[in-house]
């Protein structure tokens, strides 16, 4: 089973996520998926692995792809003084376009397909949640408060709630 790490690192806005996606290779069994990331992170905004980045590191889901790899998913979350490096391409996700992947089969909640802002859109309900509901002060010092319309959003429902129709 092939494991890999897709990474979303993010740089908050009042109204969108501007993101770089990127996939490592977990092929070290010693190496912890929390460490790749972090080495990608430092290695992407300083060149080097040492830790100089303020940012927050989140695993926010994993899903099994036919092809038999599996997919562990982060949401990396950049400090707003980190500058963004000119040199990558950055996507934008606006808080109308956050939309969930769902199943029509609760038997097997796994969707039959799921796009990248469908991924992303689920990191960040779970972002919102931590920053609207945790109470915590280093998530706090890193997620911008002017981003927290964004959040305020991606919150009305917790990732995952299930609806049932009325009978």
């Amino acid at each position: 089973m092939n494991v890999t790490i897709e990474v979303f690192i993010t740089h908050l806005q009042a109204d969108r996520v501007r993101y770089l996606r990127r996939e490592i290779l977990l092929d070290d069994p010693d190496t912890a998926p929390d460490i790749a990331v972090r080495d990608l992170v430092e290695t992407l905004f300083t060149g080097s692995p040492e830790r100089r980045t303020r940012y927050l590191s989140h695993s926010t889901s994993w899903r099994y792809e036919a092809s038999g790899r599996v997919l562990l998913t982060y949401l990396v979350c950049l400090g707003a003084e980190v500058p963004l490096c000119a040199d990558n391409r950055w996507c934008e996700l606006h808080a109308d376009d956050f939309n969930l992947a769902k199943s029509d089969d609760p038997a097997q909640p796994a969707p039959t397909s799921i796009t990248e802002e469908q991924v992303l859109s689920h990191a960040i309900r779970h972002l919102a949640f931590l920053k609207l509901h945790a109470c915590d002060e280093t998530i706090d010092s890193i997620v911008p408060s002017d981003a927290v319309p964004l959040l305020a959003r991606a919150n009305s429902t917790l990732a995952g709630q299930l609806h049932q129709e009325a009978n």
